[in-house]
């Protein structure tokens, strides 16, 4: 009998997980929104806090061989459609393609206006990371920004972000991820990027 019930409950959950375009937490109406958009194996996470301070962690894939621009296919659709035509900041956790593609061309969209640029600064010269860091320098109204771990972020008085990582340069670039956590009241997340350490 529990089996069954559990099944009603999984079963439909699993189903709704598949065909959703993004998963929604929100805490309540005009408090603190956090969208996970669908980008395939990447991450792109949509944070907007109570003062309306809009944060784009990742952006999934850019358009390559074997993938495509999940900017351009999910990401910007999505912020059309909310009606969003301003990031206040744009946050890359690490130089992997599957995190910073997308956000070359969201970058390049210049009718999407982005106030910042985080970047932990890892060392790895991939020609991703270099079209990356060029989209930013070509964009002279964004300030560009290594946080360091300990630092506050100031993302609006309700909310307290944290850097926690990277504690340490690595070879492994995962391992170099920008880890952010974000505390709102009583609930909290924890932005980790690919990171593989404790």
């Amino acid at each position: 009998m529990k089996k069954s019930c559990l099944n009603n409950i999984v079963i439909p959950f699993v189903i709704f997980s598949f065909i959703s375009f993004w998963v929604l937490v929100q805490i309540a109406a005009g408090e603190l929104e956090v969208v996970f958009l669908d980008v395939g194996q990447g991450d792109s996470v949509l944070v907007t806090t109570p003062s309306g301070f809009r944060v784009l962690i990742d952006g999934g894939d850019g358009k390559g061989s074997f993938s495509r621009d999940q900017a351009e296919e999910v990401i910007i659709p999505y912020l059309r459609r909310a009606g969003i035509r301003k990031l206040d900041a744009v946050a890359v956790t690490h130089p992997h393609f599957d995190h910073l593609g997308g956000l070359v061309s969201l970058l390049g969209n210049r009718k999407i206006e982005v106030g910042e640029v985080l970047d932990p600064g890892a060392r790895y010269p991939s020609d991703d990371y270099l079209n990356f860091l060029r989209a930013v320098r070509d964009r002279e109204e964004i300030r560009y920004i290594q946080p360091r771990p300990g630092e506050l972020l100031d993302w609006g008085p309700e909310v307290e972000v944290r850097v926690l990582g990277p504690l340490e340069e690595s070879d492994n670039p995962n391992n170099s991820s920008l880890v952010l956590k974000l505390t709102y009241s009583e609930i909290s997340f924890l932005f980790t990027g690919d990171a593989e350490r404790e």
